[in-house]
């Protein structure tokens, strides 16, 4: 959480692309500054390696942006292609010897001590979500973390906890977050996680049957939402090959305006698609609640 008098910086990224916003907590829902900055090289790819030069040139932007807007606290979106996501029964994680065997399964060939673990409530009260990074695999986030210490990262479904707290909604809805080769998907009902997931494409045709083959083991995916909210830099392209199966299940919400987005800033029209920001726009507003 940010001192007195400090700004939250929020932190997403695409491509070659840094989407941040900025906001003052004493503002509500008035957003200091919406922007982005491009670099000549894929982002995943430098945190994934740790290249040196690209994370420093990250790190430098990230500084200057602190700098600029006396950024008390910094939350970033953590890359769910580096997460493990799985839901555990009760029997599992109230005991502690079934966890670890669990963990040991599920994060095979990774040190116990580089394995960041943490649960997350779900609607079915039996179950819990349980989130596992392997610090290891992305050098270039750890970097960050390490030489940025106010800098905390958030996992994509999170976003669907925060914008509940930001409108104060607790009806059923879907959130669907589209990049270059991955999508994620959560859905939340009565205020409460009901699952959530994220798959891997080679090529946007091949979406619909990858939608059809998640859905059959989560059917949650083809529930009946209130709304379902597309973001992404992909966002667009990707509705192009899933509206078909959205149609029948809620009202389609691209977060493409200040007004989708619920929030208020200076500048009304940018050089990019807000809903490419949208993730950096709700974690800097909602951090007093992480």
């Amino acid at each position: 959480m940010a001192t007195d008098g400090k700004s939250y910086l929020g932190i997403c990224y695409a491509d070659n692309h840094l989407f941040y916003a900025v906001h003052l907590p004493e503002q509500g829902n008035d957003i200091q500054r919406i922007g982005s900055i491009d670099f000549n090289f894929d982002i995943d790819a430098a945190l994934s390696t740790g290249a040196p030069s690209e994370v420093e040139v990250l790190k430098k932007s990230i500084q200057d942006l602190k700098a600029e807007f006396s950024a008390g606290s910094i939350q970033m979106l953590y890359p769910a292609e580096h997460e493990c996501w799985t839901v555990v029964p009760r029997a599992v994680y109230e005991d502690s010897s079934e966890r670890e065997t669990h963990i040991g399964i599920l994060m095979h060939g990774s040190e116990r001590s580089n394995i960041e673990i943490s649960w997350h409530q779900l609607a079915n009260t039996d179950n819990k979500l349980l989130l596992l990074r392997d610090t290891t695999v992305t050098p270039g986030l750890s970097a960050l973390s390490n030489e940025l210490g106010n800098i905390q990262f958030s996992s994509d479904f999170e976003i669907a906890q925060e914008w509940q707290v930001h409108t104060k909604n607790k009806s059923a809805f879907l959130m669907v977050h589209c990049q270059n080769h991955i999508i994620t998907v959560t859905s939340s009902i009565m205020g409460n996680l009901r699952g959530c997931t994220w798959f891997e494409y080679e090529d946007p045709e091949d979406l619909p049957y990858l939608w059809n083959l998640y859905a059959a083991h989560t059917p949650w995916m083809n529930g009946i939402h209130d709304k379902i909210f597309v973001f992404g830099l992909y966002a667009k392209s990707a509705a192009e090959q899933l509206t078909t199966y959205w149609s029948h299940h809620g009202d389609l919400v691209f977060p493409d305006s200040l007004s989708a987005t619920h929030v208020q800033a200076e500048e009304e029209t940018y050089g990019f698609p807000l809903e490419s920001a949208y993730p950096a726009i709700i974690l800097s507003l909602q951090h007093e609640v992480l």
